[in-house]
């Protein structure tokens, strides 16, 4: 029998998960019932792949919930980029970095670029 895939969880794996999304090649895993119900009604998760394993609950990277910058007295060399991190939608960590200007501009372009490139992959 085959072991759930979730992260700790030792429970026999009885149902097949989607990783992939649904417009592309079909890349599953095994998961115990539990899980998968959680999962069907939208648990957070992440897939390590070093590990082979499915992280979620307690595990599973949390998700950037807000962000915003804070500025000071210093807002001329830059400014303060405040993360939001949140974990099945409860905050649990406030990420506070200070960027230079050149900096936010390049995360600008950066994730501007990478939003584009996965907007084009699911058209």
């Amino acid at each position: 029998m085959t072991t759930c895939s979730v992260l700790r969880c030792g429970e026999n794996g009885t149902a097949a998960f989607l990783l992939s999304p649904p417009d592309q090649a079909i890349i599953e895993t095994i998961v115990c019932a539990s899980h998968k119900a959680a999962l069907d009604d939208g648990a957070d998760w992440n897939w390590d792949p070093d590990g082979d394993l499915l992280l979620m609950g307690a595990d599973a990277h949390p998700r950037l919930s807000e962000w915003g910058t804070e500025e000071g007295i210093d807002a001329w060399r830059g400014q303060t980029l405040c993360l939001d991190l949140r974990r099945d939608g409860v905050t649990v960590d406030i990420v506070r970095v200070w960027i230079s200007s050149e900096d936010a501009i390049g995360l600008g372009e950066w994730l501007t670029a990478l939003g584009r490139s996965k907007g084009a992959e699911s058209a």
